[in-house]
């Protein structure tokens, strides 16, 4: 006898448990979890097929395009190697040496060019002659009697 009571106590319970978890089975919340992991099950599937794909095909692609590239760098760095670049670059040094030799000449303002080059008074004295040169063939164009003395029959003595 008193094995019933804690059996009908334990009936409660197992009633209050079952009606408990009916409510949270039949939960909005468990709906959404389920669909969620419907969801997460179909992209894994969907990921493992192209995963798949991806080892199966475009790895090994991927592979033999950087195997072919890797080989043509080779082939060119060995095709570098063997090229002798030291007279090019002494020549270039030798150029590069006398490109400054002049320029360090035409600077200097007791050489010649540096003088021309340095001399503002030169430059003025350029400009002048220039302008002078100028008004000279203006007049020239202008007044062409002045400067030329033409005559078909000869020259005429004055007296």
């Amino acid at each position: 006898e008193d094995m019933i009571p804690k059996l009908l106590m334990l009936t409660d319970k197992l009633d209050t448990l079952i009606t408990s978890l009916n409510a949270v089975v039949k939960s909005s919340h468990v709906t959404a979890i389920l669909g969620n992991v419907e969801q997460a099950t179909q992209d894994l599937t969907l990921t493992t097929k192209h995963l798949n794909n991806l080892l199966s095909r475009d790895i090994p692609t991927l592979t033999s395009t950087y195997t072919r590239v890797g080989d043509n760098m080779l082939f060119i760095t060995e095709n570098f190697k063997a090229l002798d670049l030291r007279p090019t670059i002494d020549s270039v040094n030798t150029t590069i040496s006398n490109v400054n030799a002049v320029v360090k000449q035409m600077r200097d303002p007791n050489g010649t060019l540096g003088a021309l080059i340095t001399d503002r008074s030169l430059y003025n004295t350029l400009n002048t002659t220039v302008a002078d040169a100028d008004s000279l063939l203006v007049d020239l164009k202008a007044h062409p009697k002045r400067y030329v003395h033409f005559s078909v029959f000869g020259r005429k003595d004055k007296k």
